[in-house]
C-alpha cells in the first residue's frame, strides 16, 4: 500500500511539474557543427538576396579562410531583419556552389575583435553562452 502511494504521488508530480529540457543549443550547433566558416565579419554591400561581407576574424571551427564573402538570404538570426551595411556580425556559414549560405545563422556584434565583441541583442541563455564563447 506504502510504494502504490510513492508511485502514485511520483508520477503525479511528473505530470503537473514537467521540466524542460533543451537539446542542441546554438552555443552547442555552433561549436560542434561542420559549419564551413565561423567568423566575425562586417557587411560591406546587399543588392536584393545577395550580402558581401568581410571576414575579419576567424574562429578554429572554421573549415574554410576567404578574403571575401558572398552570402545569399542574410538576415540576423535575433531580430529577423535584413543585415546592413557597416554592421559586424558573428556569422555561421555553409558552402553552396561558390557562395555562402546561413548554418546557424548571422548575430549582430559590436566590436572589432573577439576580445572586444559583444552580441547586440541578448534573448536569454543561449545567446548569453555564445557571448561567452565569443570572447
Amino acid at each position: 500500500m506504502r510504494l502504490s502511494v510513492i508511485i502514485t504521488i511520483a508520477l503525479i508530480s511528473a505530470l503537473l511539474f514537467p521540466t524542460v529540457a533543451t537539446a542542441g543549443d546554438i552555443l552547442w550547433r555552433i561549436t560542434h557543427n561542420p559549419q564551413d566558416i565561423l567568423a566575425l565579419v562586417e557587411v560591406t554591400s546587399v543588392v536584393d538576396d545577395r550580402t558581401e561581407a568581410t571576414p575579419f576574424f576567424f574562429f578554429k571551427q572554421s573549415k574554410l579562410r576567404p578574403k571575401h564573402l558572398t552570402i545569399l538570404d542574410a538576415t540576423d538570426q535575433a531580430t529577423d531583419q535584413s543585415v546592413m551595411v557597416g554592421k559586424r556580425y558573428l556569422a555561421s556559414l555553409r558552402a553552396v556552389d561558390g557562395t555562402f549560405g546561413l548554418e546557424w545563422g548571422l548575430f549582430e556584434i559590436t566590436g572589432s575583435s573577439p576580445a572586444t565583441a559583444s552580441l547586440v541583442h541578448i534573448r536569454g541563455g543561449d545567446d548569453a553562452a555564445l557571448q561567452h564563447f565569443i570572447r
